[in-house]
């Protein structure tokens, strides 16, 4: 079985994160989520509880992605998950090189490690959670930025 693991911080999932999700679920037989728990050094706005609630009603229409937090190493989650494969989604060249680096790291933490990247799709390019947060803290309407299921779970926790 080919696994991978779509790790992120999630804060909050978005429309770009599920496109990627969706696109990766078509790919491999098992794509698990990875949030971010209180061992990220990004700050995050809702606790880990939360964003994975928020991510699991994203996805609860893909039957083969599940959502899982993680703490310490990716490439140590990954192993006891038994997945080779760490899915990214590119938006632009600042995110490639960002990743380019990343993944020098992950590789030389475990050599049989591989990522797949993903290019964001246009109609999402522009999404991203920094900006669902922005839009929701001014008391803007960010729903077309997320999924269906998991607006009433934003609006709950980002405002």
């Amino acid at each position: 079985m080919k696994t991978a693991i779509f790790a992120g911080t999630f804060d909050p999932f978005t429309v770009g994160h599920y496109d990627i999700a969706l696109r990766a679920s078509k790919l491999f037989d098992e794509v698990i989520i990875a949030v971010a728990g209180n061992g990220t050094e990004k700050r995050c706005v809702a606790s880990p509880g939360k964003r994975i609630e928020i991510a699991k009603a994203s996805v609860c229409g893909l039957s083969n992605v599940k959502v899982e937090v993680f703490d310490g190493l990716l490439t140590d989650f990954a192993k006891k998950r038994g997945a080779k494969y760490l899915v990214r989604g590119v938006r632009n060249s600042v995110d490639y090189e960002y990743e380019r680096g990343l993944f020098a790291v992950y590789k030389s933490l475990d050599e049989d490690i591989e990522a797949v990247y993903f290019i964001t799709d246009d109609k999402v390019n522009a999404v991203s959670s920094t900006l669902v947060r922005e839009i929701l803290a001014l008391n803007g309407n960010a729903d077309k930025y997320i999924c269906n299921e998991a607006r009433k779970l934003v609006s709950e926790s980002y405002r």
